[in-house]
């Protein structure tokens, strides 16, 4: 969900989610917390202030957008929200929202995932 560039294909894609689903059906889903990100803080802190002063990447739609690149060269997209955010982002289609639960509360992250990413929220959500 949150590797698909731009708000309006990440809003279509719940849509779809909504439409395929039953009555009741769930959904689960994961998304990094860009309150937790862990080492990764300072760079959120920074890219705040980068949008408050208009001197953000033009080519990112929202705060939160990110492109990164790995060690071969290749350019990922993904999209950080926060808890308010995923909660809001949810509750534009008929979801109830069942739980929302740090990774680290689940399991232990082994180094690499840890080394790669800050906290993950795994979400469930119900289809009303």
């Amino acid at each position: 969900m949150q590797c698909i560039p731009g708000k309006k294909n990440r809003d279509k894609c719940l849509e779809e989610v909504f439409r395929v689903l039953k009555p009741n059906g769930i959904f689960i889903f994961t998304a990094h917390n860009r309150d937790e990100s862990g080492k990764y803080q300072q760079v959120w802190i920074d890219e705040k202030e980068k949008w408050d002063n208009g001197t953000q990447d033009k080519n990112l739609e929202m705060f939160g957008d990110r492109f990164t690149r790995d060690k071969t060269g290749e350019v990922s997209f993904c999209h950080f929200s926060n808890i308010k955010e995923m909660e809001e982002f949810v509750g534009q289609q008929d979801f109830h929202i069942l739980e929302h639960t740090k990774s680290t509360d689940i399991a232990e992250e082994n180094d690499v995932v840890k080394d790669f990413s800050g906290e993950t929220v795994f979400w469930a959500c119900q289809k009303n």
